[in-house]
């Protein structure tokens, strides 16, 4: 149970490469581990579903700037 509580979820799309960031940060806005994180309503869901379909983009789930991702980008991109 406090591993539940403590540890940061893989982001879905880490986990399987066919998740779209899109698709990936709806998911973990309805997995977050505060109720305020997660959607307030079913609409917001069916809202940001029917945005991802029509714009790429969800309206209410905005992920949060991975500074992990980038810092492994760093170290992968040679620079002259």
């Amino acid at each position: 149970m406090r591993q539940h509580l403590t540890t940061k979820l893989t982001p879905p799309d880490q986990v399987c490469a066919e998740v779209t960031p899109s698709v990936a940060g709806v998911i973990e806005k309805m997995m977050a581990k505060e109720v305020d994180e997660r959607y307030a309503t079913v609409d917001q869901l069916i809202e940001d579903l029917q945005a991802i379909l029509t714009t790429g983009s969800p309206i209410h789930a905005q992920r949060a700037f991975d500074l992990d991702a980038l810092e492994r980008l760093d170290q992968k991109t040679t620079y002259r």
